[in-house]
C-alpha cells in the first residue's frame, strides 16, 4: 500500500471511530458524517473501490438528513453528494444517479448565496453534470443550462483565481458542443476565445496547461473544418499546429494523454499541407509524430 493509500485508509478509519463516538443527537453529528463521506470518496478517487463510493453516498445522504436547512454547510453537503452520484454515474452509467446528481446540484445552487465561497464550484459541478445528461440522452435544454451555468462559474472565478483556467475551458467545450448541435457560428467564435483565455489564464508549469493547450486546438481545428471556404481560416490551422505542439511539449513522455496529443498534432499538420497542396515539412512531421 503506498503512503498516500495508507494515509487515506487511516483518514476513513478515523473519521468511523469519530462518528462512532458521536450520539444521535449531537449538534455536530451532520459535519461528522459529511467528513466521512468526503473520506470514503477521497479513498474511492484513489483505489477505485465502489463499495468505499457506494458508502460514500449513503453516509452523503445522512449527513443531508442531518444537516438543518438554515445551515451555512447547507449546500456543501448537497455538493458532496452531488459530486458522489455523478462519480457513480461515471462509474456504472446508471442515469438515475447522473438525474438525481442535477437535482442536488441545482438545490445546492439555490441555497448558496452569491458570495459563497464554495458558488464557484457548485456551478462547476453542475455543468458539467448537465453536459454528461447532453451527451446520453441529446436535450439542448441540458446543454443550454450547462453554457448558462458554465458562464457563471467563470463570473465566479475571477483573474487570478486559481479555478479559472478550468471554468473558462470548461465554457469553450460547452460552447463547441452547442455549435456542433446547432451551427451557430458566433458559439465556435467564443468558444476560441474563452479556450485562449483559459490557455492564458494557466502559465508554464500549471498542471492543467497541457489539456487546456489540447482542447484549444481541437476546437481551433473545428473552426478551420466549418468555414473553410472563407477567405484567412489558415490562420486558424497555422495555430492549431503550433498550440497542438505547445500541448505536446508541455505533456511528460509518460503522461496517458501523450499518444492522443500526438496524433492530434499529426492530424493538423496533414490538414495543412493537404491544405497547401502537400507541404512536405508538414508531413514529414507529421509522420514522425505518428510513430
Amino acid at each position: 500500500m503506498s503512503d498516500t493509500s495508507a494515509a487515506l485508509a487511516a483518514a476513513v478509519h478515523l473519521q468511523r471511530e469519530v462518528l462512532a463516538a458521536t450520539p444521535p443527537d449531537h449538534p455536530h453529528r451532520h459535519g461528522r458524517l459529511y467528513n466521512l463521506s468526503v473520506a470514503l470518496r477521497a479513498q474511492y478517487e484513489r483505489t477505485g473501490n465502489k463499495a468505499d463510493l457506494d458508502e460514500a453516498i449513503e453516509v452523503g445522504r445522512a449527513a443531508l438528513a442531518a444537516t438543518p436547512a438554515a445551515h451555512p454547510n447547507h449546500a456543501l453537503c448537497l455538493t458532496n453528494l452531488g459530486a458522489a452520484l455523478q462519480d457513480r454515474y461515471m462509474r456504472t452509467g446508471n442515469k438515475a444517479d447522473l438525474d438525481e446528481a442535477i437535482e442536488i446540484d441545482r438545490a445546492a445552487l439555490a441555497v448558496a448565496p452569491a458570495d459563497h465561497p464554495f458558488r464557484g464550484g457548485i456551478l462547476s459541478i453542475l455543468g458539467l453534470a448537465l453536459r454528461d445528461r447532453y451527451d446520453l440522452i441529446g436535450a439542448l435544454a441540458d446543454l443550454d443550462e450547462a453554457v448558462e451555468v458554465s458562464r457563471a462559474a467563470v463570473d465566479a472565478a475571477p483573474p487570478g483565481h486559481p479555478d479559472r483556467a478550468g471554468e473558462l475551458a470548461n465554457l469553450g467545450i460547452a460552447l463547441v458542443t452547442r455549435f456542433e448541435r446547432t451551427g451557430v457560428a458566433a458559439d465556435l467564435d467564443e468558444a476560441v476565445e474563452v479556450s485562449r483565455a483559459a490557455v492564458d489564464a494557466a502559465p508554464p508549469g500549471h498542471p492543467d496547461r497541457a489539456r487546456h493547450l489540447s482542447s484549444l486546438a481541437g476546437i481551433l481545428r473545428t473552426r478551420f473544418e466549418n468555414r473553410f471556404e472563407r477567405t484567412g481560416v489558415a490562420a486558424d490551422l497555422d495555430e492549431a499546429v503550433e498550440v497542438s505542439r505547445a500541448a505536446v511539449s508541455a505533456t511528460p513522455v509518460d503522461h496517458p494523454e501523450r499518444a492522443v496529443r500526438l496524433s492530434n498534432l499529426g492530424l493538423i499538420l496533414r490538414m495543412r499541407s493537404f491544405e497547401r497542396t502537400g507541404v512536405a515539412a508538414d508531413l514529414d512531421e507529421a509522420v514522425e509524430v505518428s510513430r
